[in-house]
């Protein structure tokens, strides 16, 4: 049975012959990697280039502004 400061904690808990008390600690492991794998899947797939692309021609409509 599951124990959080001493005191059962069965709110939650569904017992199983899969995932043991072994495998605990794994997720809390893996999970900032998954996190920043999606992070950067996302924003590579959404554009995380176009910063740089904003920049330019936000200094080209400055440019144009200025010679008139």
């Amino acid at each position: 049975m599951p124990t959080a400061f001493g005191i059962d904690n069965t709110l939650l808990y569904i017992p199983n012959n899969i995932l043991t008390a072994d495998f605990d600690g794994f997720p809390t492991l893996i999970s900032p990697l998954v996190g920043l794998a999606a992070f950067i899947i996302i924003s590579m797939l959404t554009g995380g280039n176009n910063t740089k692309n904003q920049n330019t021609y936000s200094l080209d409509r400055e440019t144009q502004v200025y010679r008139r």
